[in-house]
């Protein structure tokens, strides 16, 4: 679906959010990065939101025109003091809205609000936690282990 985002979005006017779920070793990651292998970048998943700033994370969301923009789960250490990702942050790509608004250096009152043109793909292993708004907005795919055995 990321390969046709603006078709899709231009049809139907938003593109939902993919959260792929799964307990640990169920293959998410192998299969993230098969995908990955198939639009020709190799040895990539994708970014953990919790470590980077906000201007690094929305640089990294333009970047995603008809490709999928990865978020992965990292450490998620509670005793971190650093401003924590929330998943509001990303309400606004829905619909293909910027991910964030730079001035114009003109001594004017001008923005640039580019486009969000990719999709977004939520790899790990809970849940996404979060308003009902955000959650409406993610298709779930859950792995598992459950056919998993000495020979597969």
């Amino acid at each position: 679906m990321s390969l046709f985002a603006q078709q899709v979005r231009s049809c139907h006017g938003t593109i939902p959010f993919w959260e792929y779920t799964g307990v640990a070793g169920a293959g998410k990651s192998t299969i993230i990065e098969f995908l990955w292998r198939l639009t020709g970048r190799d040895n990539y998943e994708g970014e953990d939101p919790e470590k980077m700033g906000f201007v690094a994370l929305a640089r990294t969301m333009m970047q995603a025109s008809n490709i999928p923009a990865v978020m992965l789960e990292g450490d998620r250490d509670e005793n971190n003091h650093r401003k924590r990702f929330s998943m509001d942050q990303i309400k606004t790509l829905f619909r293909g809205q910027s991910p964030y608004g730079r001035v114009i250096k003109n001594n004017g009152i001008e923005t640039d609000n580019d486009p969000f043109l990719g999709t977004i793909v939520i790899s790990k292993n809970a849940a996404v936690e979060g308003a009902p708004q955000i959650i409406s907005r993610i298709v779930k795919c859950t792995a598992s282990k459950v056919h998993f055995n000495n020979e597969t």
